[in-house]
């Protein structure tokens, strides 16, 4: 089998980026064609933006990178939980769970008590990071949103 990742032994084909990109974004937001067509033409600017500086100033970029730069929903982020309830804390429960295309994931039959409430919820990819807390005894059904950054 052989790549031609270059053209060199096919001819090139030319490719349409955008409604490569709305087919990502319609999944992201599969009930909302609005929000779907906007990320996918911020996804394609920021993705015209990072070929512009690999071919200016020869720096490498990621598809991560782009979503990122685009505002996108970060897919495959790792959200991990560790609680410890019961008396003092003897009990002890590590969670972990990757988003999903809409950048969410759900974690259902938490402890409704925690011994030293909150309980931070930690997200990472790549080399970003974020956090969100949660107190059980205050919060039933709760929804929280992280915002990963770079940096730790």
């Amino acid at each position: 089998m052989i790549f031609d990742w270059g053209g060199t032994l096919t001819p090139w084909r030319n490719m349409d980026y955008l409604t490569a990109w709305r087919a990502y974004a319609d999944q992201v937001h599969p009930s909302d064609q609005e929000r779907a067509a906007t990320l996918a033409e911020a996804i394609r600017t920021a993705e015209e933006a990072a070929w512009q500086r690999a071919r200016e100033e020869h720096l490498a970029f990621t598809i991560a990178q782009v979503l990122d730069a685009a505002g996108a929903p970060v897919f495959s982020a790792l959200v991990k939980v560790h609680v410890a309830y019961g008396f003092h804390g003897l009990h002890k429960l590590d969670l972990s769970a990757y988003t999903n295309a809409q950048g969410k994931t759900k974690f259902k039959g938490l402890p409704a008590r925690a011994y030293k409430p909150p309980v931070e919820f930690r997200a990472t990819k790549d080399a970003m990071t974020g956090t969100a807390w949660f107190n059980p005894e205050t919060e039933c059904e709760a929804r929280h949103e992280i915002v990963v950054k770079n940096g730790k």
